[in-house]
C-alpha cells in the first residue's frame, strides 16, 4: 500500500491522540488542549464523460463514527480534476472539524502517487488543485494518503455518482439540459 506520512517537523513517528472536546457559548465544538483530532477520509471524484458533468464524494470518520459525508456536483471537468476536488474538499472539512491527524483513502492511483511525490503533476489543469491540497496538508500535524481499490471506496463513490445524477435530474426538470 502506497502512502506518505508527514508531520510539520518532518517527523513520521506516531503522534498522541486526544478527543477532549468543549463547546463555546454558541454550542460549536471547540478543541482545547488537544494536540489534534484523528480522522480518516474517503474521497472520490467522478465525471460522466471526460470531461463531463462531475461530482465528488467525501466521508470523514473519527475514531467512533462518521462525522461528515457529502456528495456534491462540481461542474464540468475531467475525472482527475474531480478526484483532486474531492481531496481538497475533504481536507477543508477535516480542518473545519479540528482534525490534526488525517489519513486519506482514495481509489485514484494518480492522485495518491502525485501527492506522495512518486509522479510529477504535468497537467496544467491539475497543478492548482495539487498545490491547494499540498497547502492544506501542511496545515496538519500528520498527513498520509493511501491508495485503495474502488471496491473499498464504495460510499464515497456512491456519493459522487449520486451528486451527478441529482444534478442531471434537476437540470431536466428545470429544462436546462
Amino acid at each position: 500500500m502506497e502512502s506518505r506520512k508527514i508531520g510539520k517537523d518532518g517527523n513520521t513517528d506516531s503522534l498522541p491522540l486526544s478527543s477532549q472536546r468543549a463547546a463555546d457559548p454558541g454550542g460549536v465544538p471547540i478543541f482545547r488542549d488537544v494536540p489534534f483530532v484523528r480522522v480518516t477520509i474517503h474521497v472520490d471524484g467522478a465525471a460522466k464523460g471526460n470531461p463531463g458533468p462531475a461530482g465528488i464524494g467525501v466521508t470523514i470518520r473519527d475514531l467512533e463514527r462518521t462525522v461528515f459525508e457529502e456528495g456534491r456536483y462540481v461542474g464540468e471537468m475531467t475525472n482527475n480534476m474531480a478526484e483532486y476536488r474531492a481531496l481538497v474538499f475533504g481536507l477543508e472539512k477535516a480542518l473545519e472539524y479540528g482534525a490534526r491527524h488525517v489519513v486519506v483513502f482514495s481509489d485514484s492511483e494518480l492522485v495518491v502517487r502525485q501527492m506522495n511525490g512518486q509522479y510529477r503533476v504535468r497537467s496544467e489543469r491539475l497543478v492548482p488543485l495539487y498545490e491547494q491540497a499540498q497547502t492544506l496538508c501542511r496545515s496538519l500535524e500528520f498527513f498520509e494518503i493511501r491508495y485503495i481499490p474502488r471496491a473499498q471506496n464504495q460510499r464515497a463513490d456512491a456519493l459522487a455518482d449520486q451528486a451527478i445524477v441529482l444534478h442531471q435530474v434537476k437540470s431536466r426538470i428545470m429544462g436546462n439540459e
